[in-house]
C-alpha cells in the first residue's frame, strides 16, 4: 500500500513537471533517487517478485526497473493486446527484451510448440532476462545478447541513469553512467541463421532505434505472411535519432501495414482518428511515448 501511494504521488508529480517544462531538468536531479526509494519499498531489488504470474527478479542491486511492472501496472492494454495475438506454435520476436516481461506472457502463450527469440544487448537486463527464463523453466525462449539493428557490427549502448528499460544507442541526454560496448545483428541476418522460421509477432522497443531495427528486417516485413508488429512511438526519442517523427508514422505502410495506436486508458484507435498531428504534439510535449500496432491490410 505504502509502495502504491509513493508511486501514485510520484507519478502527479512527474505530470505536474510535464505540464510545466521542467520534466528534463528535474528529472536528472532527482530521477534516480526517486527510482531508487520506489525499489526500496518494494523489495524488488535482486530479488524475485510475481508480474503477471511470473516470478521475476527486476533488477540488480543499486538499479531499478519501471515500477509498474512490479505494481501489475505495465502497459496494461498492450499486455491484452499481445496475449490475444500470440497463438500456440507460432514464433515472436521481442526486441528489447529487458528483463523478459514480454518475452515470458509470448512464451507462457505460444506453448512448447513455438518459440521466442528475445534481444536485449546490455548485459546486466541479459543475465537477468536469461535468469528469469529459468526461473519459470521456459524451454520455447532464445537469449540473445545482440541489439538488432541494421547490421552486423558494435556499437556503443549508453546505459541509462534513470531505470534499466531506458538504455539506447543514441545519446538523449539523459542520466547515464556510462556506455558499453554491444554487437549488432540484422533481424534478417539472424532468422537465416535460424532457418526462417515463421514469425507472426514483432515487438520493437528499442528507445529512438526503432527505424534501425525495422530496416534490418525488410525481408521479414516483405513477407506476405500475415505478421504483425507492436513498435514502441516516442517522438523525443526518435528526432533525437534524427528522424523525422511525421514520417515514422508512415513507414510501416510502405510494407502493407495498418497502423493504429494502442492508448493503455482507451485501447487501440485508428491512427487517424488519433489525429497524427495532435498525437505528435502531445508525445513531445509530454515527453512520452505510446505503442503502434501494425498488421497487413
Amino acid at each position: 500500500m505504502l509502495l502504491k501511494t509513493f508511486y501514485r504521488t510520484y507519478m502527479l508529480f512527474r505530470w505536474v513537471l510535464r505540464t510545466t517544462g521542467l520534466l528534463r531538468p528535474i528529472r536528472a536531479l532527482v530521477g534516480p533517487l526517486a527510482g531508487r526509494t520506489l525499489v526500496r519499498l518494494s523489495g524488488q531489488s535482486g530479488r524475485p517478485v510475481e508480474v503477471m504470474g511470473h516470478q521475476m527478479v527486476l533488477a540488480s542491486s543499486g538499479r531499478f526497473a519501471p515500477i509498474a511492472m512490479a505494481l501489475g501496472e505495465y502497459e496494461p492494454r498492450t499486455t491484452e493486446l499481445l496475449e490475444r495475438l500470440v497463438q500456440p506454435g507460432t514464433t515472436v520476436l521481442d526486441i528489447g527484451g529487458h528483463v523478459g516481461y514480454y518475452s515470458l506472457i509470448a512464451a507462457r502463450k505460444t506453448g512448447s510448440a513455438g518459440r521466442v527469440f528475445a534481444f536485449e544487448p546490455e548485459l546486466s537486463n541479459y543475465e537477468l532476462l536469461t535468469q528469469n527464463i529459468e526461473l519459470n523453466g521456459y524451454q520455447n525462449i532464445t537469449a540473445v545478447n545482440k541489439a538488432a539493428f541494421r547490421g552486423t557490427g558494435k556499437l556503443a549502448l549508453h546505459i541509462s541513469g534513470l531505470d534499466t528499460g531506458r538504455h539506447s544507442i543514441y545519446d538523449h541526454s539523459l542520466p547515464e553512467t556510462g556506455t558499453q560496448e554491444v554487437e549488432t545483428v540484422a533481424v534478417d541476418s539472424f532468422l537465416e541463421s535460424q532457418g526462417w522460421p515463421k514469425v507472426s509477432l514483432v515487438k520493437i522497443d528499442v528507445e529512438g532505434a526503432e527505424v534501425d531495427v525495422l530496416v534490418g528486417m525488410d525481408r521479414l516485413l516483405r513477407e506476405p505472411e500475415d505478421i504483425k508488429l507492436i513498435v514502441e512511438f516516442n517522438p523525443l526519442l526518435l528526432q533525437n535519432a534524427g528522424v523525422d517523427v511525421h514520417q515514422f508514422l508512415e513507414i510501416p505502410t510502405r510494407w502493407g501495414f495498418t497502423v493504429q495506436v494502442v492508448d493503455e486508458e482507451e485501447g487501440i484507435i485508428p491512427l487517424e482518428q488519433a489525429d497524427p498531428s495532435q498525437l505528435v504534439a502531445r508525445l513531445l510535449s509530454s515527453e512520452g511515448s505510446v505503442n503502434l500496432f501494425c498488421e497487413k491490410q
